[in-house]
């Protein structure tokens, strides 16, 4: 609801042609950083809030009410189909027609582009025709959360150029935008390469000097035991003594710092 609540002050403001100041000044009574944190979620609009802006705009409450309501419905609807798109034993032509009934529904354009997404996913994990893949990656900068997930739940459908094509695609101010998710999905992504022993040795290097980087920046400590873990495997896998005696004890120390037993058990039985 807080999302909708944010889009529809947006979407009032921009519709009278006023800044975020003048809004927040004249409308609210409120400063500009008032008026940033409510269009960003940071800040609830309070009753007398929404009052304000009904009175100031001359708008009716009940069907500006209702009409959340009914987009609050959906997005929860939408939400749904996503959980069970990543279900890879859910039918797929089932979760389509449900794709197409929301569709025929009243929804935002918003969600409209969220149902596309998903459904350029689907198509391509049924018919792996690069054209669904090429939207999905082309749009996925655009949805909300769940199309991250989406791609990290159904990495191992991808070839490996598909999941570096995904990876390289993503803006560097996504990674502001959906810091936790996008940090699991870099470190699913190095871990299923190195799994099928990737022969881009320097793209590895390059995804994990990425990844490290972006986990200590956004204080993600915790997945640092994994991201050690995939680089002690992988130079297992070359023959590279030196390296992976490096990050095998970095990963073990991480995960007892962490303490994290079972990542603990898996880098003893794994290597």
């Amino acid at each position: 609801m807080d999302e909708l609540i944010s889009q529809w002050i947006k979407d009032t403001r921009k519709s009278s042609y006023y800044s975020q100041e003048d809004f927040a000044k004249k409308v609210l009574g409120k400063s500009k950083r008032h008026m940033i944190r409510l269009e960003n979620m940071e800040a609830k609009l309070s009753l007398v809030e929404f009052l304000q802006i009904i009175i100031y705009f001359d708008l009716d409450a009940h069907p500006t009410l209702s009409n959340l309501l009914e987009k609050e419905d959906s997005m929860s609807q939408i939400k749904t189909l996503f959980s069970l798109a990543k279900d890879p034993t859910y039918d797929s032509e089932l979760l389509l027609s449900k794709i197409e009934l929301l569709e025929n529904a009243t929804i935002s354009s918003y969600n409209q582009s969220r149902l596309e997404l998903m459904r350029s996913f689907i198509n391509f994990k049924d018919t792996q025709d690069e054209k669904f893949l090429k939207y999905f990656i082309d749009h996925i900068e655009n949805d909300s959360i769940d199309g991250i997930r989406l791609l990290n739940c159904s990495l191992y459908l991808l070839s490996n150029a598909q999941i570096v094509k995904c990876i390289e695609s993503l803006r560097r101010n996504d990674f502001q935008k959906k810091a936790e998710i996008l940090n699991k999905l870099l470190i699913n992504a190095l871990g299923v390469l190195i799994d099928r022993k990737y022969k881009d040795y320097e793209y590895i290097d390059q995804l994990f000097l990425k990844t490290k980087e972006f986990t200590l920046q956004n204080r993600e400590y915790i997945y640092l035991p994994i991201l050690f873990f995939h680089m002690a495997v992988f130079n297992k896998n070359i023959a590279n003594k030196k390296d992976y005696k490096y990050y095998k004890e970095k990963a073990i120390l991480l995960a007892e710092v962490y303490e994290n037993k079972e990542m603990l058990n898996n880098i003893n039985k794994e290597i």
